[in-house]
């Protein structure tokens, strides 16, 4: 069995708790941990930086769940590795976010087989938000199809 983080990224406050009340609600999930089989680990990192590749160290799948600045409030976004570590800057809440950390990550060749970002759009990040139903429900079902995916392959 092929071991899964689900790390919540973020901060105590306003918009950018999205990460960890995500990562929270997923753990009530008994669907996904039948589906791994108990296999995945649940982490909420507080502005990790470059601690992250650390928190992604001995797992062969991370999905990363974080804040995005900006789009409109609550709907989630997959962003693909490619796209993160083309990333421009201000995309992310935090000042060493993680496409800085991945990019880091890159060029030292310590990144996981694969790596998966979901962002959760928060509009005006300095204003308070936390995630409605339809987000988490949303969340919850392309975190399935990852998960899914991520199991059947060779």
């Amino acid at each position: 069995m092929k071991p899964i983080a689900i790390i919540g990224i973020g901060s105590p406050y306003g918009a950018d708790q999205t990460g960890w009340r995500a990562v929270e609600f997923l753990k009530q999930d008994h669907t996904l941990q039948t589906l791994s089989r108990g296999q995945i680990n649940f982490m909420s990192c507080d502005r990790p930086g470059v601690m992250l590749l650390d928190d992604m160290a001995g797992f062969d799948c991370v999905i990363l769940i974080d804040a995005v600045a900006g789009g409109d409030r609550g709907k989630v976004a997959q962003i693909s590795k490619t796209d993160l570590l083309n990333d421009q800057p201000g995309c992310s809440t935090h000042d060493f976010g993680v496409a800085q950390a991945l990019a880091l990550g890159s060029q030292l060749d310590s990144l996981p087989e694969t790596i998966e970002l979901i962002g959760i759009e928060v509009g005006d990040a300095a204003m308070n938000y936390l995630p409605e139903v339809e987000t988490l429900t949303q969340l919850k079902q392309l975190i399935y199809a990852l998960v899914r995916r991520f199991l059947l392959s060779p």
